[in-house]
C-alpha cells in the first residue's frame, strides 16, 4: 500500500487501524500501541508510527478536524507571532486603564491565557509565555532555513510528532522549494537517520 492511497482508505491491518484512530484523538504512541492489544514498548510503537502508511492514515485521520477548527499552517504561526512579539501595552488605553475584553484586537487577545474578572470588570490578565512560543518559532525557523538563523550549527531537529510534520511542511511549501529541501534535511526520520 502506498502512503497516498492509505490517505483515504483505512489500513488493511485492524490493529495498525486502530493506533492510527487513537493517535489522531490525541492519545500518545505508548498509550495507542498497548490500547490495541500490543505489549507496551515504547521503541516499537515509534517504529509503527514511523511508518509511512501509519504517519499518512494519521495525517488523514486528523486533517477534517484540523481544517474544521481553522488549524492552518499560516495560522499556527501568526498565533505564535501573536503570542512571542505581542505587546502589552496594548492592553490598556492611553490613560492606563485595562481594556474591556471586547475592545482588544485580535493580536492583543491571542496573548491573554485568561482574565480574572471581578464585580463585572476585568482586573487580571494572565498572558501566554513568551518564551516557549518564541522557542518555537526559532525551532520552525532552523527547521525550514528561514530568517538568518543558522542552518546546520546545531544539527538535526528531531519532530516526533506527524501533525507537526504535516504543518512544518505546509510553512515550508508556502515559503519555497529551498525551505521544503532544507526542512527534509534537517528534521531526521524517527530511526534516527535523515530524510
Amino acid at each position: 500500500m502506498t502512503a497516498a492511497s492509505a490517505t483515504t482508505a483505512p489500513l488493511k491491518n485492524p490493529k495498525h487501524e486502530r493506533f492510527c484512530q487513537l493517535r489522531a484523538e490525541g492519545k500518545s504512541q505508548d498509550t495507542a500501541y498497548a490500547e490495541v492489544g500490543y505489549r507496551p514498548n515504547s521503541s516499537h510503537a515509534a517504529r509503527l508510527e514511523a511508518r509511512p502508511e501509519v504517519k499518512a492514515r494519521i495525517s488523514a485521520l486528523m486533517a477534517p478536524a484540523a481544517e474544521q477548527a481553522g488549524a492552518t499552517a499560516e495560522r499556527t504561526l501568526t498565533e505564535l507571532t501573536r503570542i512571542g512579539y505581542g505587546d502589552p501595552r496594548r492592553l490598556f488605553h492611553e490613560d492606563g486603564r485595562l481594556k474591556a475584553i471586547h475592545d482588544l484586537d485580535d493580536e492583543t487577545a491571542a496573548m491573554v491565557s485568561s482574565f480574572e474578572i471581578t464585580a463585572g470588570q476585568v482586573t487580571k490578565v494572565k498572558l501566554w509565555p513568551k518564551v516557549p512560543a518564541l522557542a518555537e518559532l526559532v525551532r520552525i525557523q532552523k527547521l525550514i532555513g528561514a530568517g538568518a538563523l543558522p542552518n546546520d550549527a546545531d544539527g538535526p531537529v528531531p519532530v516526533h510528532d506527524p501533525e507537526t510534520h504535516r504543518i512544518l511542511l505546509q510553512i515550508a511549501e508556502s515559503i519555497g522549494p529551498g525551505a521544503v529541501e532544507n526542512l527534509e534535511r534537517r528534521t531526521p526520520k524517527p530511526n534516527g537517520g535523515v530524510h
